[in-house]
C-alpha cells in the first residue's frame, strides 16, 4: 500500500488511528501488569494504597503510552524497512539505542519515585505532541517503501 500516494498521503490519519489502537492494546496489559504488581505488594506489605504504588500505576501506564508512541513514530518518520523486511536505516538504530540506553539507565540509578513519575509523564506528552506534529508534517513524504 505504500506504494500508492493516496495511501500515504492520508499517513497522518492512520497514525491517528493506529496509535490509538495500539494504545489501547498496550495498555490492557499493562494494567495487567501494574494488577499482578499490586497484588504482589498487598501479599507483601498488606498496605493497599500507597504514594509508592500509586507513583508505579502511573509510570507502568505511561511507559506503555511512551513506547506505543516510540515505535509507531518511528516507523512513520523513518520507515526503516525495505521490501525485504531488513531494517536500513542507521538513524533508527541510533535512537533505538537512545531510548534504550536511557531505559537501561533508570533502572540502575535510584530516583524517588515522585521525581522519575514527573519525568515520564512530561516525556510521555511532549513525545505525543512532538509525534503528533513530525508525522503530520512530514509523514506523507517519509512513510514510503525504500
Amino acid at each position: 500500500m505504500l506504494r500508492y500516494s493516496f495511501y500515504r498521503a492520508a499517513s497522518f490519519e492512520h497514525f491517528r488511528i493506529r496509535l490509538i489502537k495500539i494504545t489501547v492494546l498496550n495498555l490492557k496489559i499493562a494494567t495487567t501488569l501494574a494488577t499482578a504488581l499490586t497484588a504482589i505488594v498487598l501479599a507483601a506489605s498488606g498496605e493497599w494504597l500507597s504514594r509508592e504504588l500509586l507513583m508505579m500505576w502511573v509510570c507502568i501506564l505511561l511507559l506503555s503510552v511512551f513506547f506505543s508512541i516510540h515505535h509507531l513514530f518511528m516507523y512513520y518518520i523513518f520507515q526503516p524497512y525495505a521490501t525485504e523486511l531488513n531494517v536500513k536505516n542507521p538513524l533508527y538504530y541510533v535512537i533505538n539505542m537512545l531510548v534504550s540506553f536511557a531505559s537501561g539507565i533508570s533502572i540502575i540509578v535510584r530516583v524517588p519515585a515522585d521525581i522519575f513519575t514527573a519525568i515520564v509523564v512530561t516525556l510521555t506528552i511532549v513525545y505525543l505532541l512532538i509525534s503528533l506534529i513530525l508525522v503530520r508534517k512530514y509523514g506523507s513524504r517519509t512513510f514510503r517503501v525504500k
